[in-house]
């Protein structure tokens, strides 16, 4: 992924940016926050190819973690 803000997502309002990165599994995931709505809504985790891997996300990477049940 090369692009870090003005992300859009097929199927979800508005543009995302980048606010973490990590490699969970041997994987890099992208945690997304909404440019026009900040905090106020939940965040997404995509992958590499912008697929989405978890939405409505609240905690960051431990929302991810939580829902393979790893630690």
């Amino acid at each position: 992924m090369n692009k870090l803000e003005n992300i859009g997502i097929r199927g979800y309002k508005g543009t995302w940016y980048v606010i973490d990165t990590q490699i969970v599994i041997g994987s890099r995931y992208y945690l997304l926050e909404n440019e026009q709505y900040g905090d106020e809504v939940p965040c997404i985790i995509i992958d590499e190819r912008y697929n989405i891997i978890l939405d409505e996300v609240q905690n960051g990477f431990d929302d991810l973690r939580e829902s393979w049940g790893i630690e």
